[in-house]
């Protein structure tokens, strides 16, 4: 879900206004069930590093077409 303007769009999920990656991460308080999301991923740092990697396979998914 985060990564919809990547593709086929090619903007940075971390700052596209319309994400809620970073509402995610923050500690501001919000209408979304943050820990619960969390916890999907087990926890913050993993909730990064699998955006990282699936960004990074957008990235190289686009390259070949």
């Amino acid at each position: 879900m985060h990564l919809n303007p990547k593709h086929p769009l090619d903007i940075d999920y971390k700052k596209y206004y319309y994400s809620c990656y970073q509402t995610i991460l923050s500690l501001k308080a919000t209408h979304l069930w943050r820990d619960e999301i969390i916890e999907l991923f087990e926890d913050k740092n993993n909730f990064i590093c699998c955006h990282d990697f699936k960004n990074e396979v957008l990235s190289e998914k686009q390259k070949f077409e």
